[in-house]
């Protein structure tokens, strides 16, 4: 639960035994999985229009 915000708006915790304000360090790691797809969706008329639409 945060303890105080810093001047960022970034929140401080405090220790198990609240003796101490620190900085929580975030890392990422090589295991696991990641995906990402892309819907796309063209359209063509005779008269000169074209429309398309994507989602991600």
């Amino acid at each position: 639960m945060p303890s105080a915000c810093r001047t960022a708006g970034r929140p401080r915790y405090i220790s198990i035994d609240g003796t101490a304000l620190s900085d929580i360090i975030l890392t990422n790691f090589d295991k696991g999985r990641s995906y990402a797809g892309t819907v796309r969706f063209d359209k063509s008329f005779n008269f000169g229009l074209a429309i398309s639409a994507a989602y991600s």
